[in-house]
């Protein structure tokens, strides 16, 4: 069993800490023992091709780039640790979601890894913006 939890901010600016409290828990099964948490604040840019172009033209392009990232290794049953990272100063891409050609997302991945090699994904979104609030 995993929990996530995050402050009620959900907008970040540049120079913010994006954190998140992450619980990983098992009731005495060996196999689901925790290997390791990771923590990945990611930017997804999706370029929409015109809308009659084809081939490679009519594709979609994504792009993800991660902003911070952070992992922690740990061998148990139970484990809290808090998570994140902070937004440079010089990220300028402001989440977009209404745009006809392009869309910027912005999501925390939080990966429970195991000691069997098997995980366990969850994504947060979270909108980020280059004003000062």
């Amino acid at each position: 069993m995993q929990s996530v939890n995050y402050s009620s901010i959900t907008c970040y600016e540049p120079g913010d800490r994006v954190k998140i409290v992450a619980t990983s828990m098992n009731n005495g099964i060996p196999a689901a023992a925790l290997c390791a948490l990771e923590f990945l604040l990611k930017e997804t840019i999706i370029y929409r091709a015109r809308p009659h172009a084809t081939g490679k033209k009519g594709a979609s392009q994504v792009h993800v780039t991660p902003i911070g990232e952070q992992k922690v290794l740990y061998r148990g049953q139970q484990h809290r640790v808090e998570l994140g990272c902070f937004i440079p100063l010089i990220h300028t891409t402001t989440t977009v979601d209404a745009a006809r050609h392009i869309e910027i997302a912005h999501g925390i991945n939080v990966k429970t890894i195991m000691v069997t090699g098997k995980s366990l994904l969850m994504e947060l979104l979270v909108t980020v913006s280059n004003w000062l609030r």
